[in-house]
């Protein structure tokens, strides 16, 4: 797993308590992209009957639900639509027989829930070893750095350092 730490200058080897998050923060979300994609998912019952969501994974797959989801706030309500109003404006008159299969769009409502949550979990084990507090784990997508790391910066970034 590929977890690192970029910016911390508050961070000493002396001391276990950081005094403000670190500015960016690379995670690897590999192993998430790999469980949810059609082709490599363990959990291939998610698109039995759903050949619609299968062929828009295509287009808009995990990576793209990952990037959705940490563009903004996820954890407030306001922004839960994030994922949904992407997928609408790049593919809303493209993928038809998607909209159209309510078992496709439904499938894909579980997929998100499931890589969110699992995405929540993997930014806080990231952090749990440098002894950084939940209230630290607001980062949002900065850009993907290989095939399956993802550099994220912290929302309050500006206002911390």
């Amino acid at each position: 797993m590929l977890s690192n730490i970029i910016g911390d200058s508050s961070m000493s080897w002396n001391h276990k308590v950081i005094e403000k998050p670190p500015a960016a923060i690379i995670v690897d979300f590999s192993e998430i992209i790999y469980r949810y994609t059609p082709q490599t998912s363990f959990k291939s019952y998610l698109f039995n009957r759903v050949v619609p969501l299968v062929n828009l994974m295509r287009v808009f797959g995990v990576k793209d639900i990952i990037e959705s989801v940490l563009i903004l706030d996820y954890d407030n309500p306001e922004c839960r639509f994030a994922v949904w109003e992407v997928l609408e404006h790049k593919y809303w008159n493209t993928n038809m027989d998607f909209w159209d299969h309510t078992e496709s769009v439904e499938t894909l409502s579980i997929i998100v829930d499931l890589v969110v949550e699992e995405v929540d979990t993997h930014i806080r084990d990231t952090l749990t070893p440098h002894n950084l507090s939940s209230e630290y784990a607001s980062y949002l997508f900065h850009q993907w750095v290989g095939a399956g790391a993802a550099l994220l910066t912290h929302r309050y970034a500006e206002t911390t350092l």
